[in-house]
């Protein structure tokens, strides 16, 4: 459940960084003394991104993990 959830993450950052260097003339109008292309402004928005989804995802996972599979996969 946790790779799943990490694997749509990282395609979605991917997708994310690679939109936003297409973009960055209109990103360097809108960040105040950032450059688009800072690589710790980026590089911090990666890591607050994969924190926050690395706890999203782990809470359902370990409630998921708790569970006895065969109550899941053999109700009565």
């Amino acid at each position: 459940m946790l790779r799943n959830g990490l694997q749509i993450v990282g395609i979605g950052l991917l997708a994310g960084v690679l939109i936003a260097q297409d973009v960055a003339g209109f990103l360097q109008s809108v960040l105040y003394g950032v450059s688009a292309h800072d690589p710790i402004a980026i590089g911090t928005g990666i890591v607050v991104l994969t924190v926050i989804a690395l706890i999203a995802c782990l809470f359902p996972g370990i409630r998921a993990a708790r569970i006895d599979p065969t109550a899941v996969l053999c109700p009565e």
